[in-house]
């Protein structure tokens, strides 16, 4: 693709935002809603003050929360080997440092918060140049415009953002530039051109700055609105004067744009909450009204007739009626309609339209739900937050993608970096230059997570795992929280150790082997903050293994026979046979003592 020509840029800003006219007021609208600036009027054309819960606002949040989710990230190598198996493992773990270091558990909610509102989310990958890795960074999806490729399920191929800042933001270097680009071009004339820059371009007030995209290059302009010379009285239209004021050439062969659109029927860029909006309109309107009508029902107008001077006000006013004189008040309107059966047709009609169930916000119609009427109740939700979860999925895969191909071109030589996969902790050392192949395919995973916020993965996980259909090491991995799977694997090992020591304890201490005057010191140790499995090993293991060492030396077997106590074994008595007299050791000197020998020859104890 060609170098763009700024000279160029203000026809295809005018063209694509032209292409995109619809999209922009649809988030013209949603962004009022949020604001709570929406226009409601009254059926005399007053403008009503929104009164009644922002429901869509409340609506997204929630959506983005329930489907924030942070899925694994898998890749799998393209050629045979146990190499690039090797490889394949360690670019996982280079992606999962990817995710840490661009904080994508900030990310995820935000971009589905877009999602539903505006349709779509809109990230740029970029190298990061002081920190030598790639930069994966949230787009404001209303200053995205983009254009596929020709074949139906293209990338993108070309995208540009237009951001709206004070002149007074941009770096220093760049309003010189503008300011002497606008000189050149006339549009700032007078004595002084200096004093231009800072009256006339701050009055100004703004300028667009345009970062264009594509698979090559990345240039940023900027866009200033004038129309006639300043000075003149004549009524030009408004033109945009085009200004170079970066181009960094990249020759990535892929448009660093990740653009995540909802799945819509005519392909435009849809909210989830589009469809709703007239209702919440109608909703704020009654609800005004009907707050109206409360107002007259408490504080109604008075009504006098025949009065003598002024109506007084305040504490010990009286007031004085002529001949013909009434008082009274101002009965309220009475409405023909079911207000509040209306008020809540509006509100079942926003929980299906923005496919948000009313259970989230705990509006649950019955007094006592039953666990399957809470799963078919949020059926709808989960419906969206897998479709979120399918989005993210493509969306993440691709900028990691995009970060290899980056990584490997910007930033060779070796590095460390940290992160956390499948919920361990690494400290991964690797050098782009071989250690990545940006032909590896990249799979993001949200396994029994996919479709279901947080707090339904982990209970989904726990029940498959009591059920035997996972292992408890696969449920550590998918829980939200934990950050070291073996250390707390290790922690858990101890824990059970611990408590066997602590119960053999409480038992030596019950049975008598171990002294009263040892409960007193273990418990001042334990006090001064001494480990139990010290206590263990000053009291119960060292006293066996004494007692041991103290037992009778090598005899004719048993006991006696040199074989060790196993650890633990209380000590058994030993039984020592009484020595014979000296009648009956006479008496056996001719009996035979067994094979091989006689009395004389044995040696007794």
């Amino acid at each position: 693709m060609p170098p763009l020509d700024v000279r160029h840029l203000p026809a295809i800003f005018d063209a694509w935002r032209a292409r995109h006219a619809e999209r922009d007021v649809r988030h013209a609208i949603i962004d009022r809603v949020v604001a709570g600036q929406f226009d409601v009027f009254d059926p005399e054309e007053e403008k009503v003050e929104p009164a009644s819960p922002n429901m869509i606002q409340v609506a997204l949040e929630d959506t983005a929360e329930a489907a924030s989710l942070v899925p694994t990230v898998r890749t799998l190598p393209t050629k045979p080997g146990q190499e690039e198996k090797r490889r394949a493992e360690r670019q996982e773990r280079i992606a999962a440092a990817y995710m840490e270091f661009n904080q994508v558990d900030l990310l995820i909610p935000r971009s589905v918060m877009d999602c539903a509102a505006y349709g779509f989310h809109a990230w740029t990958v970029t190298p990061d140049f002081e920190q030598r890795l790639p930069l994966i960074e949230r787009r404001d999806p209303r200053t995205c415009y983009t254009e596929d490729g020709f074949h139906p399920g293209d990338t993108v191929r070309r995208a540009f953002f237009a951001t709206v800042y004070y002149f007074s933001q941009l770096p220093e270097e760049w309003q010189r530039r503008i300011h002497t680009a606008l000189v050149d071009q006339g549009v700032l004339v007078g004595n002084n051109p200096e004093r231009h820059t800072l009256d006339e371009i701050r009055a100004n007030n703004h300028v667009v700055v345009v970062e264009w995209f594509d698979d090559t290059e990345y240039v940023v302009a900027a866009l200033y609105e004038h129309g006639n010379p300043l000075g003149s009285d004549t009524n030009e239209s408004v033109h945009h004067l085009p200004v170079e004021l970066r181009r960094f050439q990249h020759n990535l062969g892929v448009c660093p744009v990740v653009v995540g659109p909802r799945i819509t029927l005519d392909g435009e860029f849809r909210g989830q909450f589009d469809q709703v909006v007239g209702m919440l309109e109608a909703h704020i309107r009654l609800f005004s009204l009907l707050l109206d009508y409360a107002d007259q029902a408490v504080y109604s107008d008075i009504w006098v007739k025949d009065l003598i001077g002024e109506l007084p006000y305040g504490g010990g006013a009286y007031i004085e009626l002529g001949p013909n004189g009434a008082i009274g008040r101002v009965p309220p309107a009475v409405s023909g309609l079911d207000v509040q059966r209306d008020l809540a047709a509006l509100v079942d009609g926003i929980h299906l339209g923005g496919r948000w169930p009313k259970s989230r916000p705990g509006e649950i119609d019955q007094s006592i739900a039953s666990a399957k009427f809470l799963e078919s109740s949020v059926g709808m939700l989960n419906t969206a937050i897998r479709t979120y979860h399918q989005i993210l999925q493509r969306s993440l895969a691709r900028a990691i993608r995009i970060a290899f191909i980056i990584d490997k071109k910007f930033f060779p030589g070796p590095k460390r970096v940290t992160g956390i996969l499948r919920n361990q902790e690494f400290v991964e050392e690797y050098d782009p230059a071989t250690d990545i192949d940006p032909d590896t395919y990249v799979r993001v995973d949200y396994g029994l997570g996919f479709g279901r916020d947080p707090g339904q993965s982990a209970v989904l996980h726990i029940q498959y795992a009591q059920a035997g259909l996972v292992s408890d090491e696969t449920v550590q991995e998918n829980i939200d929280g934990i950050r070291n799977v073996a250390l707390e694997r290790i922690r858990i090992d101890r824990q059970q150790f611990r408590a066997m020591a602590l119960a053999k304890l409480l038992q030596g201490i019950e049975t008598g082997m171990i002294p009263n005057r040892a409960l007193v010191e273990i418990d001042r140790a334990r006090e001064r903050g001494e480990d139990l499995m010290e206590l263990f090993e000053k009291y119960v293991v060292e006293p066996q293994e004494e007692a041991a060492e103290q037992a009778l030396p090598t005899g004719l077997g048993g006991a006696l026979g040199g074989q060790p106590l196993p650890p633990g074994a209380p000590e058994q008595p030993v039984s020592v046979p009484p020595a014979p007299s000296g009648v009956d050791l006479l008496a056996r000197m001719s009996v035979p003592a067994g094979p091989g020998g006689l009395l004389g020859t044995q040696v007794t104890a």
